[in-house]
């Protein structure tokens, strides 16, 4: 450009020639300084110097600056506050949930979450739909349940339980044929806990199912107890197969929003719970691989991870056996037709 004055163009954009590029190097060579490498864009080197070489390249009448290196920071893994209430992380030393498969039974889990490992995924019936989270909920869920133990983002309950997905929404709400089939198809491939984070109208065939996996296969189920503010307990939380988890606070206390009666067990963080969540947001979630979420949807993966950290403690135990020591190592909190047993406790339930 030959308007432009030497390093500076008419428009801003710095040019830089060769000369200039030489004199940097000379310059820093000149006092001892190892040159490591030479920007072309710009007259800078980046050099290794001690403190007499940086003293004189300050002095230098070519130099305009010398800055040391900075050293930042990765973004480092939280441990949300609902996790460590439950003492999860205490209990790692014990149990992380290696070998067990936990079937999160939702809206899908997003696909390539850096913080999320995914073992079998599937939508059983409307192959057409997506099998990936579109909605949000599923990601956030599976978080809380699974998410890795790996510096970045957040961690689950069971970092290193074996995270499986069945995709059961349609339209943004789940169905009950999907939801009867996945439970079928879950049993067939040996799922030891299946986390059910919605509500259901009461349906035959999803209850035949659970009924079916829970006394012949083994397996043990956990869900939601619905979000009606102090009302009943929604299906399938409410059949005797099911564990039905109720929400806390930070507080300890009920959630305004959960569901209340003689048909709780067990009680699990679920207020402004930070976990996964897909970078487009959804309704609680703000966007983001990470968001924040209330809801007794967010207590049951509490539960269910819990679950998996036992059954990986214990591998001969029974469903039965599972539930007994969840609900028997609980911290009461008050009135069982608002908390169940009480709040669950890893380190007590793998001890």
């Amino acid at each position: 450009d030959s308007t432009a004055v030497e390093g500076v163009s008419n428009d801003g954009r710095v040019l830089v020639t060769g000369a200039r590029l030489s004199r940097a190097r000379l310059a820093v060579q000149a006092v001892g300084a190892k040159v490591e490498y030479v920007f072309r864009a710009t007259p800078v080197v980046v050099a290794t110097a001690d403190v007499k070489a940086a003293v004189l390249l300050r002095r230098h009448p070519n130099v305009d600056y010398i800055e040391p290196e900075t050293r930042g920071e990765w973004a480092s893994q939280v441990t949300p506050w609902g996790i460590t209430r439950i003492g999860a992380p205490a209990a790692w030393s014990l149990s992380t949930g290696a070998g067990i498969k936990l079937l999160i039974m939702d809206s899908g889990i997003m696909e390539g979450h850096p913080d999320l490992a995914l073992g079998v995924r599937w939508r059983c019936i409307n192959g057409s739909l997506p099998i990936g989270d579109v909605v949000g909920h599923g990601t956030h869920v599976g978080g809380t349940a699974g998410a890795l133990n790996n510096a970045t983002f957040v961690v689950g309950g069971s970092p290193a339980v074996s995270l499986w997905s069945a995709n059961v929404e349609i339209s943004g709400d789940p169905v009950s044929s999907e939801v009867a089939c996945s439970t079928e198809v879950a049993r067939l491939n040996g799922v030891h806990v299946v986390n059910m984070s919605f509500g259901l109208m009461p349906s035959t065939a999803v209850t035949d199912q659970i009924r079916i996996g829970y006394n012949s296969a083994n397996m043990l189920f956990v869900a939601s107890a619905g979000n009606t503010f102090g009302g009943a307990v929604t299906y399938p939380a409410s059949l005797s197969e099911v564990i039905a988890v109720t929400a806390t606070d930070i507080n300890n206390a009920r959630a305004s929003f959960a569901a209340r009666g003689a048909k709780l067990e067990l009680a699990a963080p679920g207020v402004e719970i930070l976990s996964t969540s897909l970078p487009t947001g959804y309704a609680c979630s703000q966007g983001g691989l990470t968001g924040l979420c209330s809801g007794t949807s967010m207590a049951a993966p509490h539960v269910a991870a819990v679950a998996a950290l036992v059954r990986a403690r214990y591998p001969a135990w029974s469903n039965t056996d599972v539930r007994n020591r969840l609900r028997n190592t609980a911290l009461p909190l008050g009135s069982a037709s608002d908390f169940g047993a009480g709040l669950v406790q890893a380190l007590a339930a793998v001890q």
